[in-house]
């Protein structure tokens, strides 16, 4: 059998980015052995294209996944909170070249058990993440599941939806072109010495913040009333916290009816300011509309995308690993500050939405009673949030990151 082998465009930026990996924790209750729940783990792995391969970059510096005969994700069996085992394992670089995409550890208690996923973002996006849970539970039931084959964004599709202008191209173009004269092809090892630098003093810390009852019936009832999405009202809660203008980065998905294990998202940028002289009404029907206009244009959802595809990859690299070791390269300094790594251009407000997580909460022999998914805080945010609901009940998780 051919194995698949794509090449990888948006993912790009997460390539030599430190803190890159997503949280997902599903809380199981009912007659759900640890042995049991590993044995499904590991079938979800080898159902996907995508946690069947590993990450290859070659001589000229592209970026593929190619398919191998053996997955190399793994899963743990460990009796230590979640968050614990996190900190300690963010520290720890998932070996993508070998296929270690995914970490799993299954945390049995007294009466439930949690399942925590560790994902590296190259590997899929947020709501990719619940079909991997999804297929764990079917598995779990004896239930069969397709074998999915990973669908990527190529350059060509980038391309074809627009976002940038003239201007914006023909500076990338000559950017790109500066970068030849310095231009190195990085390496695994580059990576590592990165990850080790940037892990030496920092932990990440998680903070939550529960939304239910007549509370949740509250913001729904206030969304319908102003006549604007649960997203812009959120988002505006947040901005309260602000004074003058800040860049907004909101996560968007582009995987329409997809159901693969993969990458398929961009994310909005558009700025916006909360007026403490106005009403919470005025300033979330001016954020609803702000947003509206982004989600629908094709140029807004596609700029990160089409931006990717005009840049010289190995640059981003550049520009990645100089943000985190302080290499001196003017082409690597200038896409730093194009790219929001740091200055003007850096995103303050991160907000991830994925919305009603699509996880079933009942099954004949237990059910799911939590699920916790917390975006990777990326190099280009300053504060990134995370809003789920599940079972009816909103959850706000804040990523943030301190000093050890």
């Amino acid at each position: 059998m051919e194995r698949h082998t794509v090449e990888l465009l948006l993912e790009r930026t997460f390539l030599f980015d430190p803190n890159i990996y997503m949280v997902v924790v599903m809380t199981l209750e009912g007659d759900v052995g640890t042995e049991e729940l590993c044995e499904a783990v590991k079938k979800a792995y080898t159902q996907n294209s995508m946690t069947m391969s590993k990450a290859v970059l070659d001589e000229n510096g592209t970026l593929t996944m190619e398919e191998m005969e053996e997955t190399g994700c793994k899963v743990f069996v460990d009796n230590r909170d979640w968050q614990e085992i996190m900190n300690e394992n963010e520290r720890i670089p998932f070996r993508i070249n070998e296929g270690e995409l995914v970490r799993t550890f299954i945390i049995p208690r007294e009466k439930e058990t949690d399942v925590f996923f560790m994902i590296h973002h190259i590997t899929c996006d947020g709501n990719a993440i619940f079909l991997l849970a999804e297929d764990v539970l079917s598995n779990l039931q004896g239930k069969e599941v397709a074998y999915r084959k990973s669908r990527v964004m190529t350059k060509d599709e980038a391309i074809k939806k627009g976002g940038l202008n003239f201007i914006q191209k023909s500076g990338l173009k000559k950017l790109s072109q500066s970068w030849q004269n310095e231009k190195k092809i990085f390496n695994w090892d580059d990576y590592y010495k990165v990850h080790k630098e940037y892990w030496k003093d920092k932990k990440t810390e998680i903070t939550f913040k529960e939304i239910v009852g007549s509370e949740l019936e509250n913001v729904r009832e206030e969304c319908k009333k102003y006549g604007v999405t649960v997203n812009s009202y959120m988002v505006t809660k947040l901005m309260e916290n602000y004074t003058g203008t800040i860049k907004l980065g909101i996560p968007t998905s582009v995987r329409g009816e997809d159901r693969s294990i993969s990458c398929l998202v961009s994310s909005v940028l558009e700025y916006a300011k909360y007026d403490h002289n106005k009403s919470f009404e005025a300033n979330v029907k001016k954020v609803n509309k702000i947003l509206k206009n982004a989600l629908q244009n094709d140029g807004s959802i596609y700029y990160i995308p089409q931006f990717v595809a005009f840049s010289d990859p190995t640059l981003l690299d550049a520009a990645y690993l100089q943000n985190c070791m302080g290499n001196e390269c003017k082409a690597a300094d200038t896409m730093r500050k194009v790219l929001g790594l740091y200055g003007e251009e850096r995103i303050i407000l991160g907000v991830t939405n994925l919305g009603v997580v699509s996880i079933p909460a009942d099954y004949e022999k237990f059910k799911v009673t939590r699920v916790i998914p917390v975006a990777p805080h990326i190099a280009t945010s300053e504060t990134v949030f995370t809003i789920s609901t599940f079972n009816g009940r909103m959850l706000i998780a804040e990523n943030n990151i301190a000093k050890k």
